[in-house]
């Protein structure tokens, strides 16, 4: 089960949804494989050239990894110079003992996105999810007004739980 978190700018007050997770629907072989009608949902998860490499890894025989929770789905990543929080989807795929997980770049300054820590469990951006791996303070960027804000500030509206 996947879970939603809405927060508000505090200066314009347009909602940001956080999805996080994966719902309970998106099984390993739906996600990874597809099945004779739907191609792979990862297709959707993942930007194009992710998805092609992904694609490649598991034809050739990579594996993903799904032995626990929280080991593929939407988390947090964050931007370290920039300090901006994007919710974008993880997974890993072995080959010849070797991992690959997707990559992301910032949409601001173009550098590597970092997985944000305390994210185990998949769920739940607390204040733990909302500094990065120095312990200081992710925030969101405003998509209507561009104001940068910490999330807790605003305050989490509503928690919604997505199947």
């Amino acid at each position: 089960m996947g879970s939603g978190y809405v927060y508000h700018c505090p200066d314009c007050g347009e909602a940001t949804y956080v999805a996080l997770g994966i719902g309970s629907e998106y099984t390993p072989i739906k996600v990874f494989y597809g099945d004779d009608v739907d191609p792979p949902l990862l297709k959707d998860f993942l930007p194009d050239l992710q998805y092609r490499t992904a694609a490649l890894l598991l034809q050739s025989g990579g594996v993903p990894d799904t032995t626990h929770p929280g080991c593929y789905g939407q988390k947090l990543y964050y931007c370290p110079h920039c300090r901006i929080l994007k919710v974008k989807f993880f997974c890993t795929i072995v080959k010849n003992k070797q991992s690959w997980n997707p990559v992301y770049t910032c949409e601001l300054c173009g550098r590597s996105l970092i997985l944000a820590p305390n994210q185990e469990n998949g769920d739940d951006p607390s204040r733990d999810q909302m500094a990065g791996a120095d312990g200081e303070v992710l925030r969101i960027r405003c998509m209507k007004c561009k104001r940068i804000y910490f999330a807790p500030e605003s305050g989490c509206t509503s928690k919604i739980l997505w199947d």
